[in-house]
């Protein structure tokens, strides 16, 4: 448990919007991003903690981390490359039954989102159960893998998609055009937006973190207890139910597929608009991460 509330302050803004599926949250430019921001915040008998334990990556673990990510095989691997290492798994065969665990989907008739919905695994039981692994295991392999999936996590649960609709795969299934690119809702969340960003604004991640790290977030909290997790999918949820995010469309007590027929195309200064509640996401995403490994590691000690 944290033993603290911090309640954040954040310059001006954000209405919120969103979703939520079996992509990668973020994109890995976006993942990066949290931990470094998240890294940069930790106290430094607590850095050391994480660096010790990502030097736990074996070799062939090194290898596949870096050729998922472009990467030379020897490229030097720090805590925010780890904290894709979640995606990078899923086809191995040990880590196949973690695949439900990066989100939570419901039905359009639902008014709250629990662990109801995790049949197989969510992001709502992966996060406090390796929270814990984080904090007592003995062995320190399982206290890294813990510490790269629960950053993981913290990501993906702020990705709207990643709170989102079982019909439609949190929007993986709803093509859409955003300024003439194509791809779904659920990509265009995950890292189109981003990559846009990037590319318009000529930035390279550091820059891109420097950004968010500006963000000024007022009264959300990141005191981590049982409901935590829950409470973090509801704002990504109500990110989603948003009119201008155009996920879909309120009808009576359902948030119905936008009218038409996909593609949908939205409006060419679509990715434009949606940065500014993006960044709060990432932000909130990195702080409420830091609180949460000073608070398993410091208990770990």
């Amino acid at each position: 448990m944290f033993k603290r509330a911090i309640i954040l302050h954040i310059i001006g803004c954000c209405a919120l919007l969103g979703f939520s599926s079996q992509s990668n949250a973020w994109g890995q430019e976006g993942h990066r991003v949290i931990c470094n921001l998240a890294y940069e915040q930790l106290q430094n008998t607590t850095k050391r903690q994480v660096k010790k334990l990502v030097g736990e990556l074996s070799s062939a673990q090194r290898n596949n981390l870096n050729q998922y990510q472009g990467r030379s095989k020897r490229a030097k691997i720090g805590f925010a490359e780890t904290c894709v290492w979640a995606d990078a798994v899923r086809e191995i065969p040990q880590y196949k039954r973690f695949s439900a665990w990066h989100y939570v989907n419901v039905s359009r008739d639902y008014s709250t989102v629990d662990s109801a919905y995790c049949v197989n695994g969510c992001v709502l039981e992966a996060i406090p159960m390796h929270y814990r692994v984080l904090g007592q295991a003995k062995n320190d392999w399982d206290k890294a893998q813990a510490l790269m999936f629960l950053s993981h996590w913290v990501g993906d649960i702020h990705q709207p998609l990643h709170v989102g609709f079982e019909d439609d795969k949190g929007g993986n299934l709803l093509a859409v055009n955003a300024g003439g690119r194509q791809g779904d809702f659920h990509q265009l969340w995950d890292s189109m937006i981003i990559q846009w960003l990037m590319q318009f604004n000529g930035w390279d991640e550091k820059a891109l973190a420097k950004n968010i790290d500006q963000v000024n977030v007022m009264g959300f909290s990141v005191d981590y207890s049982a409901n935590a997790p829950a409470m973090w999918s509801e704002e990504s949820r109500q990110l989603a139910l948003h009119p201008q995010t155009g996920y879909c469309r309120q009808s009576g007590k359902l948030c119905v597929r936008p009218k038409g027929r996909p593609p949908y195309v939205l409006a060419p200064n679509y990715m434009a608009d949606q940065w500014p509640q993006i960044k709060v996401r990432l932000k909130l995403a990195s702080m409420r991460l830091a609180a949460l490994l000073e608070d398993a590691l410091v208990s770990s000690r």
